[in-house]
């Protein structure tokens, strides 16, 4: 039996309400029977307990898509001027990281910044863990300092990972990177989040889908993801997750790091090492890749080891200088791999 179309309609319209209904009523009985109120918390932090840098980095983003790119114009967005074609084209340097190629690419990476970016903000603080009172420790100047250093991670993704590469995803990634090694958990309980988050967008966009057997063309999906921009990105969040446990002297549970860093490389899909068998064939090594996301949890888990013991007892080698030596020379070599490739010259035509 088929539903009526005037019973379709009233479902696509009464639908939104009551997710929104329901969600108020989640959080009023969450607050209510567990007592539950994080804004205490987060105001030791930040400032009125929000996450103002992230704000700002995603109506950033929105800015460059609409501002810039002209999404949500006819004909727009314009995507292929704004790739990180070379180092000498240097509007596509600058943006390519900023900027999206589509409203779904735009919208995925604004979810996932929302869902990671206040973490990293948090561990950064609006206010200075050393009670400074100069204008460094201002809380406009820290909030400053992180939308920059986000900015420079973006800059230096375009400059260091090879291929034409679009979206804020690298730096979405490095937001991980920080997560995983100082608040392992809260990057397990944001990843669950951004699925509810995406959940609840799709039930407001799309409230009912009629979907039709046919047949199509599709290419495999880990065939259009950028796994050395997305690795690249991670590694350099793990690497600043690093100085600022040593500089806040954490000490994160190495089981949780552990875990965190393997259920974010399962689930992000950076087991997808493939290469090129034809114009539309691709060889998905999962083994390897499956392996090397293992091999990357158990280096990042070890990076942040607190005891000195040499793992080398010959060289005085550390686990944790061993495993920092390797995401570091991981790091160097994608950089590496992408100047030769970013050396290519591009003419006006090639990058309109």
């Amino acid at each position: 039996m088929t539903l009526s179309s005037d019973l379709i309609t009233l479902l696509d319209q009464v639908s939104p309400a009551l997710v929104l209904v329901v969600l108020a009523l989640s959080a009023v009985m969450l607050a209510r029977l567990t007592r539950w109120s994080p804004v205490g918390r987060l105001r030791q932090r930040l400032v009125l307990g929000v996450p103002w840098g992230t704000l700002v980095i995603i109506g950033g983003l929105a800015g460059v898509y609409y501002g810039v790119q002209g999404g949500g114009e006819p004909g727009g967005p314009v995507a292929t001027g704004f790739r990180s074609w070379s180092l000498w084209y240097p509007e596509g340097l600058v943006l390519s990281s900023f900027a999206h190629a589509s409203n779904g690419h735009l919208l995925s990476n604004a979810t996932a910044t929302l869902a990671f970016a206040p973490l990293v903000e948090y561990v950064w603080g609006h206010y200075s863990a050393t009670d400074r009172t100069d204008w460094l420790g201002q809380p406009v100047v820290r909030i400053s300092g992180f939308v920059l250093g986000v900015g420079s991670v973006g800059l230096a993704g375009s400059l260091f990972v090879p291929g034409a590469v679009i979206g804020f995803s690298g730096v979405v990634f490095a937001f991980a990177g920080v997560a995983v090694v100082t608040l392992p958990l809260a990057l397990v309980f944001a990843m669950l989040g951004l699925q509810v988050l995406r959940l609840v967008q799709s039930a407001f966009e799309a409230p009912l889908v009629l979907a039709r057997a046919q047949e199509t063309f599709v290419s495999p999906s880990w065939a259009d993801t950028a796994v050395q921009g997305h690795l690249f990105g991670l590694l350099i969040g793990v690497i600043v997750g690093i100085v600022l446990v040593r500089r806040r002297n954490l000490s994160p549970d190495l089981r949780y790091v552990w875990f965190a860093a393997l259920a974010f490389g399962v689930t992000r899909g950076l087991y997808a090492v493939f290469w090129y068998q034809g114009t539309d064939s691709f060889l998905l090594f999962r083994g390897l890749g499956t392996a090397g996301v293992f091999v990357l949890a158990g280096l990042i888990a070890g990076a942040v080891i607190s005891t000195d013991r040499p793992i080398v007892p010959r060289a005085g080698i550390t686990s944790r200088e061993l495993s920092v030596g390797v995401v570091l020379a991981v790091l160097f070599a994608l950089a590496l791999v992408a100047v030769p490739y970013n050396l290519v010259t591009v003419g006006p035509g090639e990058a309109s």
